[in-house]
């Protein structure tokens, strides 16, 4: 079975929505990881994790985007 959620075209508004803007830090963290997996040769992508990990306020998400620019 494919992954279908990367054809939605709302999925990845909603991801770097809830990425950048969520309360939650474990929430912007999972927003993260999913962005990057599933939408790693969008250059918007690369411009959200560099933002995140250079200037999120949990450490948690700074480190997630860095994993994931790894």
């Amino acid at each position: 079975m494919t992954n279908t959620w990367k054809n939605d075209p709302e999925t990845k508004a909603i991801l770097k929505q809830l990425a950048t803007t969520d309360d939650d830090s474990g929430v912007r963290g999972a927003a993260v990881e999913e962005l990057a997996r599933g939408f790693k040769d969008d250059p918007q992508t690369l411009a959200i994790l560099k933002e995140l990990a250079t200037t999120d306020d949990d450490s948690g998400v700074r480190g997630a985007a860095v994993e994931e620019l790894a």
